[in-house]
């Protein structure tokens, strides 16, 4: 989008915006690629991309101003290309995420939706694995939606695998205020959405975009926007991605809170996110148990909360996890750190799950 600002003969001040097309159609400057025309004289204008706010962070890309002398002239205006990078974002947060988990994904396709009625999303089925991002009015909301995308593109390909069959986890089903969907979809979107907020750090948000909304979810101190930052659920807890993503956040921060005192790597909890395995049942098999095809990948915030303590508490299972299997024994593959300690993560589970 370019526009210009002009005097025209009677004495009016004029301004006018176009879209640069990608040819000049029947101009007779057709053969010069983005030529658009404006009055004859002083003429000064800019241009922009239209919300590259959005995928950049800066939204003006040229000032320019012509004279008389350019009259009937083709004056070339030069856009600084690295101002309009529309996978600036993408790459600064998947550097962030990669380097907060210590994991590492290859390359991954992704594009712009125009469509007003659709929403960012990642697709990671057989034979695909693209972002594609909502093209939506500017918003600093974008860096984390940005990061969210490939926060589920990181744990597809390199923190053991998406899950997809996840009930009631749809656009609608998710909702604002936030309800609860399923402990799968709670999982899978609540990782993402700690994801993004890690990813989304800014001068403007130095603890990520949801940052402070998560440091304080369902307080009198949480911010006042959005609002259901104060006023969601407490209900259902580990069936809302919110207080998922809370959960995570608490695990890594360093904001010691009441009910939380612990401040572990990204790296950690990637690493027991990635290998976490639960064994819900153990059959009567001959031959040495348990038999390793018993072993189901975790797919349930309580299989995380259970492979980070390394231990499994029935009652408080029961309790916290209505309707969830109690498994029988658990295991992951992390190192914990040398601050690991089974009740500080127990006080920062339960702070954000137990209702």
């Amino acid at each position: 989008m370019i526009w210009a600002n002009w005097w025209n003969e009677s004495g009016e001040f004029v301004y006018r915006r176009v879209t640069v097309p990608e040819d000049s159609g029947d101009s007779p400057h057709r053969f010069i690629p983005g030529t658009v025309a404006f009055g004859c004289g002083a003429v000064w204008g800019g241009g922009w991309v239209p919300d590259t706010d959005l995928v950049q962070g800066r939204w003006k890309v040229v000032f320019w101003d012509t004279n008389v002398n350019h009259c009937g002239q083709v004056v070339l205006v030069e856009v600084k290309a690295h101002r309009y990078l529309a996978w600036r974002l993408l790459n600064l947060a998947a550097a962030t995420l990669q380097e907060h988990f210590g994991y590492t994904r290859g390359r991954i396709k992704w594009k712009l939706n125009f469509d007003p009625g659709e929403g960012s999303k990642y697709n990671g089925l057989p034979g695909f694995d693209k972002i594609t991002l909502a093209w939506r009015p500017a918003s600093p909301r974008f860096f984390w939606t940005v990061a969210h995308e490939y926060g589920h593109a990181l744990h597809h390909k390199a923190l053991g695998g998406i899950w997809w069959r996840s009930p009631n986890c749809g656009r609608a089903d998710r909702g604002y205020p936030p309800k609860p969907t399923s402990y799968r979809c709670a999982l899978k979107e609540g990782f993402a959405d700690y994801a993004g907020t890690v990813g989304s750090v800014t001068a403007d948000y130095p603890d990520g975009y949801y940052g402070d909304c998560l440091e304080h979810l369902g307080t009198t101190r949480a911010p006042q926007w959005p609002s259901w930052c104060r006023n969601i659920s407490h209900d259902r807890k580990p069936e809302i991605e919110w207080w998922v993503a809370a959960f995570f956040m608490d695990l890594i921060d360093g904001n010691n809170e009441q009910h939380d005192w612990t401040e572990y790597p990204g790296r950690y909890v990637a690493e027991v996110f990635k290998t976490c395995r639960i064994i819900k049942w153990v059959i009567d098999l001959p031959g040495p148990l348990p038999d390793p095809t018993l072993w189901n990948m975790r797919s349930r915030v309580s299989d995380i909360v259970w492979c980070l303590e390394n231990y499994i508490h029935p009652s408080l299972h029961k309790e916290v996890f209505p309707g969830v299997d109690l498994p029988t024994d658990v295991k992951e593959k992390a190192t914990e750190p040398p601050d690991w300690d089974p009740l500080d993560i127990r006080a920062t589970w339960l702070k954000n799950l137990k209702r």
